[in-house]
């Protein structure tokens, strides 16, 4: 696996964005030398995280946006989705990694 480039980029909170939002994710992990298999799912799961920020971070308020920033090193993807929400204690849930494979979850 090849290293990527860092690359972020800012989203409104419409459901319009989410295609490119994902077609973006697929394409950089597809860059980054991810399997087909592993393309998909990447992409399967930044789509759920992506709409719970646009939903339950920034209640669907088109004003408001999502920033996703991509990063690759080493055979792993990191994916960060910030949105305007509230937020919530990133200590108080629990860290998890899914044998050892390319996908953490905080």
């Amino acid at each position: 696996m090849g290293a990527v480039p860092p690359v972020t980029r800012t989203f409104d909170s419409v459901l319009e964005a989410v295609d490119d939002a994902e077609e973006m994710v697929r394409r950089y992990a597809e860059d980054a030398g991810f399997s087909e298999p592993d393309q998909y799912f990447i992409g399967l799961a930044f789509r759920e995280i992506f709409i719970n920020a646009m939903k339950h971070g920034n209640g669907f308020d088109a004003n408001k946006k999502v920033v996703v920033h991509l990063a690759c090193d080493g055979g792993r993807i990191d994916i960060e989705v910030i949105d305007e929400g509230r937020g919530f204690g990133r200590t108080r849930v629990p860290r998890r990694t899914w044998g050892g494979g390319p996908v953490a979850a905080w």
